[in-house]
Order: C-alpha cells, then sequence, then structure tokens
C-alpha cells in the first residue's frame, strides 16, 4: 500500500501501526510560524472502519495531531500534495513489520467415521474477509491404520433426490479442475427399496462437455456420509457440473463437492504422526476459500488427532 503525492518540505512518510494495534501516519512535516499547518491531513478519504489519526513529527520528535482524523482505504488522495510517491507500511513504533495472525485448526478426540473408510469432516474453516491464507504445516495421527487431509472445496452443485430438482453450484475457473468430487448427504435417504444411483453431467478438465459420470449412494445413507463421483474414462476430472439426475426416487439431498488436497496422509503408524511442512514456502487463498480436515478411518472410535498450521495476512 502507498500513498500518492508528498507534502511539500517533507520526508519520509508511513502508515505505522502501534502496540495497541491503532494505526496512524507518521513523517517529518514543514513547520511554518513555529506550528503544524492544520490542513495537512485534510483530503483523505475512504475508510478502514476505523479512524487513523496523522501523527506529525518533525527533526525526529513528535509535534502533534492534528484534532480531526482520517480514514482510509487502498491509496490516499490528499489535496495538498506535490506529486511525489510516498512509501506506506505497516508497522510497530522504534520500525519493524506488523506480524501476521496465526491460527491452528484442531481436532485430537477419540472418533469414529460414519461410515467405514469413507471420508469425515471434522474441521471446517472459511478464511475470513480481508485476508490472505497461507497453509504452513498440516500434522495428523490416528491411533489405527486409516488416512487424513487437508483440503480446499468448491460447492458444485446440489440436488434433492425425491424431486430430481437440479441446483447449480460453483464451477472452477479454467485451467483448475477437481480430480476428487463426492456427493455429500445433507438430508438422510430413506431406507427405500435399493441403492440410489446418480448420473453427473460434467465439463471436464479440457474444456469438452458433456461428459458423464455416476455417483452410487447407499439406501438410508446418514447425513455427513460421502460418496465417489466416478468420472468418465480418461477423465482427469471436473471443471463443472451441469445436471444430476437420480434413479431411484426418494427422500433425500445430497451437495457434490469439489476438493483440492492440500495434503494427504496414510497414517500407518499407532507411535508416530504424520507431518506435511510447506516452508520455505506456502500455498496461498484468497478470502472465502474453505479449508476442509478430514478422516477416513474405521467405525470404532479411535484417538485421533490433526493440525493445520495457518498465517493469515492482509
Amino acid at each position: 500500500m502507498f500513498l500518492v503525492g508528498g507534502v511539500s518540505g517533507s520526508t519520509a512518510h508511513f502508515l505505522k501501526m502501534d502496540s495497541g494495534g491503532a494505526l496512524f501516519v507518521t513523517g517529518s512535516f514543514a513547520i511554518s510560524g513555529g506550528a503544524i499547518s492544520s490542513v495537512v491531513h485534510q483530503g483523505n478519504s475512504g475508510t478502514l472502519e476505523q479512524p487513523w489519526p496523522v501523527l506529525l513529527v518533525s527533526g525526529g520528535a513528535q509535534t502533534g495531531i492534528p484534532a480531526s482524523p482520517i480514514s482510509v482505504t487502498g491509496s490516499l488522495a490528499v489535496s495538498n500534495l506535490t506529486g511525489s510517491v510516498l512509501t506506506v507500511q505497516f508497522g510497530v513504533p522504534g520500525g519493524g513489520l506488523a506480524l501476521p495472525k496465526m491460527i491452528n485448526l484442531s481436532f485430537n478426540k477419540s472418533d469414529g467415521a460414519l461410515v467405514a473408510n469413507t471420508f469425515k469432516r471434522v474441521i471446517t474453516y472459511s478464511i475470513p474477509s480481508g485476508f490472505n491464507g497461507y497453509v504452513i504445516r498440516f500434522t495428523s495421527f490416528q491411533n489405527e491404520a486409516a488416512q487424513s487431509r487437508l483440503v480446499t472445496e468448491t460447492n458444485m452443485c446440489q440436488l434433492n433426490i425425491n424431486t430430481n430438482v437440479f441446483t447449480a453450484g460453483t464451477p472452477y475457473t479454467s485451467p483448475q479442475f477437481t480430480s476428487v468430487a463426492q456427493a455429500e448427504v445433507t438430508t438422510a435417504l430413506a431406507a427405500g427399496a435399493g441403492n440410489v444411483v446418480i448420473t453427473v453431467t460434467y465439463t471436464n478438465e479440457l474444456d469438452v462437455v458433456g461428459r458423464t459420470g455416476t455417483i452410487t449412494i447407499p439406501k438410508g445413507s446418514a447425513i455427513g456420509t460421502r460418496w465417489d463421483l466416478v468420472f468418465q474414462t480418461g477423465d482427469l476430472g471436473a471443471r463443472s457440473i451441469q445436471n444430476l439426475s437420480a434413479a431411484p426416487t426418494q427422500v433425500g439431498i445430497v451437495k457434490v463437492l469439489g476438493l483440492l488436497q492440500l495434503a494427504s496422509h496414510q497414517n500407518l503408524s499407532t507411535t508416530t504422526q504424520n507431518e506435511t511442512s510447506f516452508a520455505p514456502g506456502a500455498i496461498t487463498f484468497p478470502s472465502g476459500t474453505i479449508l476442509g480436515v478430514e478422516y477416513s478411518g474405521g467405525t470404532v472410535s479411535k484417538t485421533r488427532l490433526f493440525d493445520a498450521l495457518i498465517q493469515l495476512v492482509v
């Protein structure tokens, strides 16, 4: 972020953050008649939900704070500037940049799968507005031979099995696509006469339309259970889904999730944990991205530990 312009006779100006989290602009301004000009701060526009007071500095000493605060976002337009470009940095008094926010997505308890050897979601987290998310580390342990993974989720569509009403969702944008698509039951299926087979019409990873796949859902499936989309032979995955149709019809609703696996672990040891470290690099996501922690194991409750370290940056 930077200021466009410059105050006549001024030197470096910085947008900083004090120890209490308040943002302010610092700089050295020319003094006329022994007093700071009262219009230095005027002409700023925008909002960041709270005002940023302007701290005026001359010769390294604070000389005053104008009575009127400013609120800013993005580039600042200040009416009495000379046209030079001024660097703005987030920091703390005494120098240094403001640290990013670190969070843990943690699950540590005895738990069992809804259906043996099908994935169960145990953590869902959405990157908050105004932040980018960086995955730093994913750790997993299960007290049995099982699988675990950290994923991003895209809700591609929904189907009411009872009425065969299809609702479109969010497609992937080229060149992205998903190789892991699963139907998740959101309204439990009735214990009908047989399993439900859903026919899926989709566009594949090469933007070839009219491809078909199938999802088989056992009768009586409970909420939260997951069932794989089997793609047409030769396809790597799906970019978008155009239609779902089910037979036989019975009570039940499913949504189809497209998943990107950021880390996938085969937890084969009952004494050691698995860990994926993304440092010194990291996978980054924009605000609104949905992250999920999932495992596939037995239905008997076992000790399961999952932990994802996420860095949030403005």
